[in-house]
């Protein structure tokens, strides 16, 4: 028995169904933990590194985790204060470098410099102003 060509086209509708079928065993490899996520602790989540993650990991699989509510009561159980301090001076030293290694012409300028460049008007400004109102 030989096929012919016209029975290998497939309908849209056998081309769907393939489709969904893969991503349902996609979304099948996912872990409760992950799948059934509160949004405001994805951010947190990305941010935590592989340690940490296995850690949490470590804690869920001693956890039934069937349902939304569980997994949501579990992330709202953790104490997560850690990753949100290390994440807050991680943005605070990157912004810090960045003022500290600002460069001109010249080379490295102060942080008075780009304190004032910030604000507006410079020290020699507010001193001009103090002479005048002292005349």
């Amino acid at each position: 028995m030989r096929l012919l060509p016209e029975q290998f086209i497939l309908k849209k509708k056998d081309v769907l169904q393939i489709i969904e079928s893969v991503l349902n065993k996609q979304q099948e490899n996912i872990p409760n933990l992950i799948k059934f996520m509160p949004a405001k602790f994805k951010e947190v989540y990305e941010s935590m590194t592989p340690a940490e993650k296995s850690r949490l990991e470590a804690q869920a699989s001693l956890t039934v985790l069937n349902t939304p509510y569980q997994v949501k009561n579990f992330w709202e159980s953790r104490d997560l204060r850690g990753v949100n301090e290390r994440v807050y001076f991680e943005k605070q030293n990157k912004n810090a470098q960045q003022i500290n290694e600002s460069q001109g012409r010249e080379g490295f300028i102060s942080i008075e410099k780009v304190a004032e460049h910030q604000r507006g008007y410079s020290n020699e400004y507010i001193s001009a102003l103090k002479r005048r109102a002292q005349n």
